[in-house]
């Protein structure tokens, strides 16, 4: 049995808690067999239930907010020496950028690439800014270093990973470089010409012309957004404080429409294949319009038909739309 266990845990939904709470009774069944068994939890739970961790869990000795993990062995050993110990304190620095993650369980062939931490929309449904923190980018040459080392690897694809990609923006501490999103997706593609690069997720609010046009000038960068549209309804889209409305919306897949049916180079070479990805759909004119199509009626959904009784109504405005 070991010694000292770990959980690393997620808050974006409520299933993911529900099974850290059955995981922490299986690993109790362990701790009373050997009582001097140290349990901590990590992670956005952590971060969000915070001592309350060691008031209702008394199996749980250390609890560790996402931007504390290189506070780790100190907590430890705290812990050794009796006492419970917590570290939930939200970084505007804290990337991770220097430390190369172990691909546990990988396929050898997709890897996702994190390049961005927290965020600052503050959507009224949503844990992320109180869990990972303020909006703060990764340092792009380490993003570039990474990318390489997955292509030396023999790695065929990479997914840049942030709450809001289009809000990347990073600059050097002597002032000297500026990155924005477009530019970071641009370098990650002239890392190899065969190296497919994805991204998720967009905000229609953030997405610009820039990244469209730099997704069109290279055929490695795979013709795919995900683009979290949430609602066709105005109203709906004000509660869930998005900062866009449907009338807004449309200007993204105009946005798209009109970068796509620019005349292509003819030295362009082709586009390799990319596999669609298992959630969100391609963006295009036609699903974008499917997604918000419809009246500015009190609730449209673009999968049914949900009585407009007010008694009936399906959502919640902090919640998200099922």
């Amino acid at each position: 049995t070991a010694d000292l266990v770990l959980l690393n845990t997620c808050s974006i939904r409520e299933k993911a808690e529900q099974t850290v709470r059955m995981r922490l009774k299986q690993i109790n069944s362990h701790k009373k067999r050997k009582p001097g068994m140290l349990v901590g939890v990590l992670g956005c739970m952590a971060e969000r239930l915070k001592s309350q961790f060691l008031e209702e869990d008394k199996i749980v000795d250390l609890v560790v907010g996402p931007d504390a993990y290189r506070d780790l062995p100190r907590l430890i050993q705290e812990i050794d020496g009796g006492q419970r110990a917590v570290n939930v304190l939200l970084s505007r620095e804290e990337t991770y950028a220097d430390i190369t993650p172990v691909r546990l369980n990988s396929n050898g062939v997709s890897a996702f690439i994190s390049i961005m931490r927290g965020c600052d929309n503050m959507c009224s449904f949503c844990v992320v800014p109180f869990t990972r923190g303020r909006e703060r980018s990764r340092d792009a040459h380490s993003i570039l270093r990474e990318a390489a080392d997955l292509v030396a690897a023999g790695y065929k694809e990479v997914t840049l990973l942030g709450q809001n990609v289009d809000s990347y923006k990073w600059a050097a501490p002597d002032g000297s470089e500026h990155v924005n999103f477009a530019q970071l997706l641009e370098r990650v593609a002239l890392v190899s010409p065969t190296l497919r690069v994805r991204f998720a997720t967009s905000h229609p609010k953030d997405i610009t012309d820039e990244v469209l046009h730099t997704m069109k000038r290279h055929a490695n960068i795979c013709k795919y957004i995900h683009l979290p549209a949430q609602s066709g309804n105005s109203r709906v889209l004000a509660l869930r404080a998005h900062r866009t409305t449907r009338q807004s919306s449309p200007a993204s897949s105009r946005s798209v429409s009109s970068v796509a049916s620019a005349t292509d180079s003819p030295s362009r070479p082709p586009m390799p294949a990319c596999s669609r990805g298992s959630s969100g759909a391609r963006l295009t004119p036609v699903n974008l319009a499917r997604r918000l199509r419809g009246a500015d009626s009190t609730y449209s959904s673009p999968s049914s038909a949900i009585p407009s009784d007010p008694s009936r109504r399906r959502y919640h405005p902090t919640r998200p739309l099922r």
